[in-house]
C-alpha cells in the first residue's frame, strides 16, 4: 500500500513541474514578443507621443512578420485605421473642391467604413488592456487615441444632413 502512495504523490509533484514549466514557457514568449514589439518601436521611433512611425509601410510590413496576431493585429489595426483616416480626408478635401454642395457616396462609405473598424480596433486593445506588460508598447495609448476620435462620428451626422450625389 505505502509503495503506491508514493508513486501516486510522485506523480502528482511531476504533473505540477510539468504544468508549472509550460505556464512559464508561455509567459516567457509572451514577453518575448512584447520586447520585438518594443525593438522595432524604438527603430522607428514610436513612443507614447508619437504613435505613428514615420515608414508606415516598414513598420507594418516589421509587424507582420512577428506571426503574433495577439499584439500586433490590434497596432496594425491602428495603423491601418490612420491610413483611412487620410483618405477622408482627401476625400473631404475633394469635395470641397468641386463645390457640389452634396456628399459622394465614396465618402459617406468610407467613414462609415472607418467607424466600424475603429470599433473593431477598440474592442481589440481594450480585451488586452489589463495585460500590464503590454505597456511598455503603449497599448493604453492606442486605446486613449482611439476614443478621442470622435470627429468621424460627428463628420458621420453632418454628412447625414447633406444630400447625396
Amino acid at each position: 500500500m505505502e509503495k503506491r502512495r508514493t508513486s501516486f504523490l510522485g506523480s502528482l509533484i511531476i504533473i505540477i513541474i510539468i504544468v508549472i514549466t509550460i505556464y512559464l514557457l508561455t509567459k516567457q514568449v509572451s514577453t518575448n514578443y512584447i520586447i520585438k514589439i518594443k525593438n522595432i518601436d524604438d527603430k522607428y521611433l514610436v513612443n507614447s507621443a508619437k504613435l505613428l512611425p514615420i515608414n508606415e509601410q516598414a513598420y507594418l510590413t516589421e509587424l507582420q512578420t512577428l506571426n503574433n496576431k495577439q499584439y500586433t493585429q490590434p497596432i496594425i489595426d491602428f495603423i491601418n485605421l490612420d491610413l483611412k483616416a487620410k483618405k477622408i480626408h482627401k476625400l473631404l478635401k475633394l469635395n470641397k473642391i468641386t463645390n457640389n454642395n452634396c456628399v459622394s457616396k465614396d465618402l459617406l462609405l468610407n467613414v462609415d467604413t472607418f467607424l466600424f473598424y475603429k470599433n473593431k480596433t477598440i474592442q481589440e486593445f481594450e480585451a488586452q488592456k489589463d495585460n500590464l506588460k503590454l505597456n511598455k508598447i503603449y497599448w493604453n495609448d492606442y486605446l486613449d487615441l482611439l476614443n478621442d476620435m470622435d470627429q468621424f462620428q460627428k463628420l458621420k451626422i453632418e454628412l447625414s444632413k447633406i444630400k447625396k450625389c
